[in-house]
């Protein structure tokens, strides 16, 4: 796969075994690419991009693009994260019988508790939509449990594990990560990209066109020039 600016003379490959970085020396430019890739890269972005396929098939960025933000602002319970979740999980149990004989049980014990309300009420009452199993982890407030992300790095760790769970096959994007991590940090960071054969973007604004060994890059200098 690669992701192909207009603006640009070459392709940024995306690969799975590096990090994928995108480094821009400018801050308008920076400023402009990191929007459009925010946006999810409508036609009317500041910077077109596209993605494309090992045949040179475009790709349709809404099915190929998570654009997570800055790595302060991650937040592990998004509604796209929660409700993926949900999906994820219950695909998995679908063809779990206990799972279904349990859920419908607890379906006729709480119809039965209301119905022994119900019966001593005047009135008309009933419910206007069927419980089903996302309903039930809704209820229970199903979501991402989050007490252990103390640190930036700890949060970020947690972050690509989940997009492991659930977003295996998308581009994550993501801005100034090495701005928020030491060398160290940034380090594990990658290698933790790497075990998980995650496609991860780094958008970042600098001047340091040197890359390292886990890192698959492409460096835009001051004068637009690509390296």
């Amino acid at each position: 796969m690669k992701l192909v600016f207009s603006g640009f003379e070459s392709a940024l490959m995306i690969k799975r075994d590096r990090v994928n970085v995108l480094r821009i020396e400018d801050q308008s430019l920076y400023s402009r690419v990191a929007l459009s890739l925010y946006r999810g890269l409508p036609d009317d972005s500041l910077e077109p991009a596209a993605f494309f396929d090992d045949f040179d098939k475009e790709l349709k960025t809404s099915k190929v693009l998570y654009c997570a933000g800055d790595v302060l602002t991650l937040d592990l319970n998004d509604k796209r994260i929660v409700s993926q979740a949900v999906k994820v999980l219950l695909s998995r149990l679908s063809n779990h019988s206990e799972f279904i004989a349990r859920i419908e049980e607890l379906n006729y014990r709480i119809e039965d508790v209301f119905d022994s309300e119900l019966v001593q009420m005047d009135g008309d009452y009933g419910f206007a939509e069927e419980w089903d199993s996302s309903k039930y982890l809704k209820m229970l407030g199903f979501g991402i449990d989050e007490s252990s992300d103390a640190t930036v790095f700890s949060r970020l760790g947690h972050f690509v594990r989940l997009m492991a769970d659930l977003f295996p096959d998308q581009v994550i994007a993501l801005f100034n990560l090495r701005t928020y991590l030491t060398d160290c940090q940034y380090e594990e960071f990658c290698r933790q990209v790497v075990s998980l054969q995650l496609a991860v973007l780094s958008c970042e604004r600098d001047c340091d066109c040197m890359f390292g060994d886990l890192e698959n890059g492409m460096f835009v200098d001051i004068d637009y020039l690509e390296r």
